[in-house]
């Protein structure tokens, strides 16, 4: 039994017109007992989980409303087959909001196995009661109450509906009765090899109380009582003092003569000082002597006039004779090396791998550079995959999708440490890195749309 056959998920979505949209339907058809939607039992439910069971398989739904919709996600294992509870909480929890994943694709982010781990699971009796109701007051309560379930106990009724403890059931308790706990299945325990040491009896003769003989002694791991302790003070020894005196002094001597040394020179360190006031006081003296000798040079009026009119004269006559420039053509802009870029373009498209020596256009080796630098606005930015069309490598796009969605949340500085740890490589496994940012997913991811030109 390979390949997740142990497995089956179904996951859908029902809108206020009961219509069913089946967005995933892997393995066995599931046919639980329970039918309806279980959020109508409740009075301010948000999720709402039912343990039910069919055939060879243990099922356990989880019903939310996501605005006008209703999701109901839906796994079986087979009975007898280890999980970890906790991943079973987080695929129903999250399969919604992980966009295009295969159900293979879900299973081994969440942790499961391909090939299952047999396990003790006990014969099943008939239930007393057709259904019950559970309470848990957080996920780790929640989690004991699935692994009851799926290692064969908390058979007291066929069908179990487990809600917050804060959601309030509709029925009475009559029909739906609450249990308190999760009942573990009992395992027979073979005791024929095991050999119990007998522990030494105590003499009842010896007592704190009663005692035929006379209290003479002390006993070796009872301290003796002492009425007024004297107070051990460490004497403090002023050579150890001296000596970390001289320490620190060397210390900061050290510091102060080579530190500066040490210390990269800047920008700034090859600029000389200048005397800003000298500069000044010099630039307003000749101001002032070139106004002065403009004041002593007194020039007539009509030379003045004459001078103007034939500089205006030769000007003119300059300006007829000489022929008009024509205006330099614009350079032309190099034409872009469009062969190339489309080469690239179906290379990243069709490579889950990219290598960087095989891309040819600075374009494409830019954008591959992108994703070492960790700029997540730049990635999502770029045109390969602003421009709705251009990138059709489903990989590349879920992992920048996966960017997109921690950016600005907790779980940011994580995605760029995993992009980071591509630098200095010549080649991105798309598949992989999808896989590693989709398991640092953040539980509230950024919403907004991606960047679109």
């Amino acid at each position: 039994m390979t390949d997740y056959s142990y497995i089956s998920l179904s996951l859908r979505t029902i809108n206020s017109e009961d219509q069913v949209n089946a967005l995933i339907s892997f393995g066995k058809e599931i046919t639980p007992l329970f039918m309806g939607n279980p959020l109508e039992m409740f009075v301010n439910a948000e999720e709402v989980y039912v343990f039910d069971t069919s055939g060879n398989q243990n099922i356990v739904s989880l019903w939310k409303q996501s605005g006008t919709e209703t999701v109901a996600a839906t796994i079986g294992i087979d009975k007898g087959c280890r999980i970890k509870p906790q991943a079973v909480v987080r695929l129903l929890r999250e399969c919604v909001t992980l966009p295009g994943l295969k159900a293979e694709e879900l299973f081994e982010v969440f942790g499961f196995h391909t090939v299952p781990s047999p396990c003790c699971y006990p014969a099943e009796t008939t239930p007393a009661l057709h259904r019950a109701m559970r309470t848990f007051t957080s996920t780790a309560s929640l989690t004991d109450i699935v692994s009851a379930r799926f290692s064969g106990g908390d058979r007291e009724a066929a069908i179990i509906i487990a809600v917050d403890a804060t959601a309030v059931p509709i029925e009475e308790e009559e029909s739906l009765v609450r249990l308190r706990t999760a009942p573990v299945p009992d395992f027979e325990v073979d005791t024929k090899d095991c050999r119990v040491q007998p522990q030494p009896q105590q003499d009842s003769r010896r007592s704190f109380y009663t005692d035929p003989k006379p209290q003479s002694f002390i006993e070796e791991d009872e301290e003796e009582f002492v009425t007024n302790p004297g107070k051990h003070k460490r004497k403090s020894n002023p050579l150890v003092i001296i000596a970390f005196i001289l320490i620190a002094l060397a210390a900061g001597w050290a510091a102060v003569k080579y530190l500066p040394a040490l210390i990269p020179d800047s920008d700034y360190s090859d600029i000389e000082s200048t005397d800003v006031t000298a500069i000044a006081l010099s630039g307003t003296q000749e101001d002032n002597a070139v106004i002065t000798i403009a004041d002593t040079i007194a020039i007539p009026a009509d030379t003045e006039a004459a001078a103007d009119s034939t500089a205006i004269t030769a000007t003119d006559s300059i300006a007829s004779a000489a022929p008009a420039a024509e205006p330099e053509p614009a350079p032309k802009a190099a034409p872009a090396n469009t062969d190339a870029e489309k080469a690239d373009l179906e290379y990243l498209n069709s490579s889950k791998v990219w290598n960087r020596q095989s891309l040819k256009s600075d374009k494409y080796r830019a954008l591959f550079d992108l994703f070492a630098a960790g700029n997540i606005t730049e990635i999502v930015n770029a045109e390969y995959f602003a421009v709705p069309g251009m990138c059709t490598n489903r990989d590349a796009d879920k992992a920048v999708t996966f960017l997109w969605q921690s950016y600005r949340t907790d779980t940011q500085h994580s995605n760029v440490r995993a992009l980071k740890r591509l630098s200095g490589k010549t080649e991105i496994d798309m598949h992989k890195l999808m896989d590693d940012l989709a398991k640092i997913r953040s539980p509230k991811p950024n919403t907004n749309p991606r960047p679109k030109r």
